[in-house]
């Protein structure tokens, strides 16, 4: 399952008290995280997901993804519990004058899902599927 958020930020905005946007996601396991930073952002806004006090993307406590232009993808395979579940994003924007965005997709797939595709790949590695 697919899910989208957008996460704009006022400029100075310092990392010490960065801005906040609550995302519900589904139960499952949190595969896949794309993360879009548009051109112009220059390095000087960052962006990271908390799941409780965890952080989950990027895996570092004092880490941010940052960038320019570029999509950044992680593969975080974490579990998310409840029904729904609700991650953190938190943003900061060190530039003085222009706001920035981020744009994020979000997958989550059940735990059966990635089960029953792993046995797959197996079963095709030993050449007893096809």
């Amino acid at each position: 399952m697919l899910r989208v958020a957008d996460v704009c930020v006022d400029p100075n905005t310092p990392r010490g008290n960065p801005k906040k946007a609550r995302v519900e996601l589904p139960q499952g396991i949190l595969s896949e995280v794309k993360i879009l930073i548009p051109p112009g952002h220059q390095a000087l806004a960052g962006v990271r997901i908390k799941y409780g006090l965890e952080i989950i993307v990027p895996w570092h406590q004092d880490a941010w993804v940052k960038g320019d232009f570029i999509t950044i993808t992680d593969t975080p395979n974490y579990p998310l519990p409840n029904e729904p579940s609700e991650v953190v994003v938190e943003a900061y924007n060190e530039d003085d004058t222009y706001p920035h965005c981020f744009y994020l997709y979000f997958v989550v797939k059940k735990e059966e899902e990635l089960t029953i595709g792993l046995l797959r790949r197996f079963l095709k590695a030993l050449r007893i599927l096809r």
